[in-house]
């Protein structure tokens, strides 16, 4: 286990990709048309999509070409 995790964390989830993550990857790459640098931006946004998670706080207005995943930037104010 990395270094600072704790094992009887009862609210640490690690995202991983399983069974089924793939076929969601597929889905958002090509439904943006994605390729090159932009891919890990799309395996972060299937990631979270696969492991049910409907908003990503980032600063980082490339997200926003994943209609599937609402985003919120935590530096803005609401």
């Amino acid at each position: 286990m990395e270094s600072g995790l704790r094992k009887d964390s009862t609210s640490l989830v690690l995202l991983a990709k399983r069974s089924g993550y793939w076929e969601v990857a597929h889905r958002i790459l090509k439904a943006a048309s994605i390729g090159g640098v932009q891919a890990h931006d799309a395996r972060i946004a299937a990631l979270c999509l696969f492991h049910g998670i409907p908003e990503l706080w980032t600063a980082d207005r490339g997200f926003q070409r994943f209609p599937a995943l609402k985003t919120r930037n935590p530096l803005m104010p609401r």
